[in-house]
């Protein structure tokens, strides 16, 4: 008998917990939500070789850029692929980390990138890939150059070492 309870009693916290979780989880989304939408938008200087290199294809901005390469180490997609695209209407950018969205205000001319911080993201509960989301938004925030060959684009950071390798998938 007591071992039932016992058992009634782990499962009612664990339910709990769940629906903790996903409250959390709902609320965050409509913070997101909120925060995205009273945000004013931030004026950006879109550079000659930029608006050029668009007509070039390739384009670093309004394009879809997937992770392929995360400090020298393969990227993994876990719930969704990581990636992001620079808005050239609003300056700022969307994307994932590979579990949550990512959005945020970015500074870009020819050759350096500046992801601004904050860094917005959902707050999901992920059961892999916390690692690589951590070292993803990291390397957002440590970018300060850009470099696009073919259709791959490698982040560096102000010593110039690679920190993130993306491919390019043009926008619908």
């Amino acid at each position: 008998m007591k071992i039932k309870r016992r058992n009634r009693t782990i499962a009612l916290i664990v339910v709990l917990l769940l629906l903790l979780l996903l409250l959390a989880s709902i609320v965050g989304s409509i913070i997101m939500r909120r925060h995205a939408a009273t945000q004013p938008a931030t004026p950006i200087q879109i550079s000659q070789k930029d608006k050029n290199a668009a007509f070039e294809g390739i384009p670093l901005i309004n394009t879809y850029w997937r992770l392929i390469t995360l400090n020298a180490k393969p990227a993994k997609v876990y719930n969704a692929e990581a990636h992001f695209v620079l808005e050239i209407e609003t300056g700022r950018f969307h994307g994932s980390s590979g579990c949550n969205r990512i959005m945020g205000d970015y500074k870009s001319d020819d050759t350096t990138l500046i992801f601004s911080e904050p860094l917005a993201t959902t707050r999901m509960m992920c059961a892999e890939g916390i690692e690589q989301e951590a070292a993803f938004l990291t390397a957002l925030k440590e970018t300060r150059v850009w470099r696009i060959s073919d259709d791959n684009l490698v982040l560096l950071n102000d010593q110039g070492r690679m920190i993130a390798r993306f491919k390019q998938q043009l926008m619908q």
